[in-house]
């Protein structure tokens, strides 16, 4: 049988076609021909066809910064703290039932930001065996941190340039990218990065030069000024986070084409829920004045043609999965972006920068589909109203209310 899609309107990857009803087919999960539908078009055969008619279709989202084995639903901090020293079974568990989750909103490429277990390896190896319906995994394995500096949880040790040399051979070849720790946390109530960046700008360029002899790409963990410019010097591929972001290197940024993943949820979190973690007034003025400036340099970052990719860090406390990268598109939005914007940094952007397979829609394009029952076009919101996931196949876990209007 064939797939045939008749929907109002959709956003091919690029641009949004709001001109129709159109007529999408897929054949073997691959799209075949796009056109207008015409009344009581004849070519619809439904013995042959299964047709679905829906409001509108758009490639499936993407969660570009998370950490799959991580609850970031859980907000008791025993509980948490107590996990990280469970079992691989039960980790490897809490991974699956979030990719689920990351299922059911729409995102059909994850990249995972690193555990220090490798259970995203293994989790990408049990999709790859999957013959229906899976979400496609980039994975980091293990993250590069210094010696006895943040990231445990994430990240293996290396303490000087032989080491960094000799720790990216081994990995290179079962790793889609090399997520790199140049700087540690925030101090709320400082307002400001605990400590200096973990890296000398010669390690990071030993990094960035054998990354590039291996072929894989960097995205660097990275806040606050001195950070941000180690990471932009070094020619790391992303910055994550980026916290304490400045105009001028936004535009050193555009210039050398890094992309940026803000990140914007867990901060928001902290600032939203300050109760939890007992954050003084000091701390909550310190919070808001952060998230102020990020949505402020996000904002400029579009107009300076930054590389902006939607990443959520799900996983970290209080940011969920699934849900979270929801949240950012909405972020997104209060910094000024368009919906059309929004929905590249989650969609094309990212797919573009990590020379992923093209989902935009488009004759002869593999179809990955995301079904919505009404254009965020018209309501950013209707990005939450999720038909269903399509590649050929519907994914079980994201058809809440998919109806195959032949049966």
């Amino acid at each position: 049988m064939k797939d045939t899609f008749i929907v109002e309107s959709y956003f091919d990857g690029e641009n949004h076609q709001n001109k129709g009803p159109y007529v999408i087919k897929v054949n073997d999960g691959i799209v075949t021909e796009i056109g207008k539908a015409q009344p009581l078009d004849q070519t619809i055969n439904p013995s042959v066809n299964n047709i679905y008619t829906h409001e509108f279709l758009m490639p499936g989202l993407v969660e570009a910064h998370c950490h799959l084995f991580l609850d970031g639903g859980e907000l008791d901090f025993k509980k948490r703290s107590a996990y990280l020293k469970s079992d691989r079974e039960n980790m490897l568990n809490v991974c699956r039932k979030n990719i689920d989750k990351n299922l059911a909103h729409g995102i059909s490429l994850i990249r995972d930001a690193g555990d220090i277990h490798g259970l995203n390896q293994q989790i990408k190896s049990e999709l790859s065996e999957v013959k229906n319906y899976t979400p496609m995994l980039r994975s980091p394995g293990t993250a590069i941190r210094k010696t006895k500096r943040y990231g445990s949880f994430m990240a293996r040790e290396v303490d000087n340039i032989n080491d960094i040399e000799k720790l990216i051979t081994e990995t290179s070849p079962n790793i889609d990218d090399l997520k790199v720790l140049i700087t540690g946390i925030i101090d709320f109530d400082a307002g400001a990065v605990k400590g200096k960046p973990q890296f000398s700008e010669e390690e990071l360029l030993a990094i960035s030069k054998k990354a590039l002899e291996c072929n894989i790409q960097t995205f660097a963990h990275c806040s606050g000024v001195d950070g941000i410019k180690l990471a932009i010097k070094t020619h790391m591929n992303s910055i994550e986070h980026g916290f304490f972001m400045e105009t001028q290197y936004l535009e050193a940024m555009a210039e050398k084409n890094i992309s940026w993943v803000p990140t914007y949820s867990p901060v928001h979190f902290q600032w939203d829920r300050p109760e939890l973690a007992n954050w003084s007034k000091v701390a909550v003025t310190k919070l808001r004045q952060i998230l102020d400036n990020h949505l402020e340099q996000i904002k400029k970052a579009n107009k300076t043609g930054v590389s902006l990719i939607a990443g959520s860090d799900a996983g970290s406390y209080g940011v969920e999965h699934g849900k979270a990268l929801i949240d950012e598109l909405f972020f997104f939005e209060q910094a000024g972006l368009s919906t059309k914007d929004i929905l590249i940094s989650a969609t094309t952007e990212p797919r573009r920068k990590w020379n992923c397979r093209d989902a935009s829609i488009k004759v002869n394009n593999k179809a990955d589909f995301l079904v919505l029952e009404n254009s965020p076009f018209k309501d950013l919101n209707n990005i939450k109203k999720v038909v269903g996931l399509y590649n050929g196949n519907w994914s079980e876990a994201s058809i809440p209310q998919l109806k195959n209007l032949c049966s």
